[in-house]
């Protein structure tokens, strides 16, 4: 990869993006490294699978890298990184770490910073390396109606965990207060009364896996009306991706419809990743404290 700073559809792309990037990949391998070995399935994910189709490489304004698993190719890669993923990386989930929310996972890296602004305010504290994303895709039901309830019973999971967020984060760490969030600190007072954080999020896994299984769709718990063909992901192959390359489905034009609709058209989206604060050489522990000082 060429490391030094350069415009690349007329977008500045500096030298500590090129290093984000070299270890956002080296994160990928060690990914790749341990699907293989175990007979996972992952492929690249929303923008990344983007970039590796319209730039052969990152889209020039992301400093992430999103991946996805079948939920019981997840399971079995939580279950093995237990023992297989060795420092300096980490393995990340909501059993992990308190606040962390049990939609997805990341693998994160000992020496080095990456947090968002949102981490930064709501939840500063836990592993703030520079982080690869992966999520589990999910059996849901093809019809129509089904789905939208089950999809209503999950909006109350996710409703009942940022209550909880919002609560900690008032009281741990002094977030200003807004009608909204005082709200949802008063509901999670409710519920809290009922429940834990980490029941709701044993509660809310359980639901999403118990499906059925043979179901032509499936999809992400976070985002609504946004579900694939199961038979989309049946063939993954290795494409070029920066200087190397990146597993991708076959299909992943059809995926790239789907997901982006005309994704041949150049749109910069600032809603990606563009608050990330990171490091490649300073870890996030020295990091927070220099910000609060």
């Amino acid at each position: 990869m060429n490391m030094n700073e350069e415009v690349i559809c007329d977008y500045l792309v500096t030298a500590e993006t090129k290093k984000l990037w070299a270890q956002l990949i080296e994160i990928y391998k060690v990914i790749e490294d341990i699907c293989d070995r175990n007979g996972i399935k992952f492929w690249a994910d929303g923008g990344t699978n983007l970039g590796a189709a319209r730039h052969h490489g990152f889209i020039p304004w992301d400093d992430d890298l999103d991946l996805a698993m079948p939920i019981d190719d997840y399971e079995r890669f939580i279950e093995v990184c237990k023992d297989e993923l060795k420092p300096p990386y980490f393995l990340q989930t909501c059993f992990t770490e308190p606040g962390y929310p049990p939609y997805h996972l990341k693998i994160r890296k000992d020496g080095t910073t990456g947090i968002t602004n949102w981490e930064l305010e709501m939840c500063p504290e836990g592993h703030r390396g520079i982080f690869v994303d992966i999520f589990p895709l999910y059996n849901i039901p093809d019809d129509d109606a089904l789905y939208y309830k089950y999809m209503k019973k999950i909006d109350k999971f996710k409703f009942k965990f940022s209550c909880y967020q919002v609560d900690r984060a008032i009281k741990k760490y002094g977030v200003k207060k807004t009608k909204y969030k005082a709200k949802m600190q008063l509901m999670w007072k409710f519920y809290s009364l009922f429940t834990t954080p980490e029941k709701i999020c044993r509660d809310l896994l359980n639901f999403c896996k118990f499906q059925d299984n043979s179901s032509r769709r499936i999809g992400f718990v976070t985002m609504r009306d946004l579900y694939f063909d199961r038979e989309w992901f049946d063939n993954l192959i290795d494409v070029p991706f920066e200087d190397t390359t990146i597993r991708v489905a076959e299909k992943f034009p059809v995926i790239l419809d789907r997901n982006f609709g005309d994704w041949h058209k150049l749109v910069k989206n600032d809603a990606m990743h563009s608050d990330l604060h990171f490091s490649c050489e300073i870890p996030y522990q020295e990091y927070l404290n220099n910000l609060n000082k």
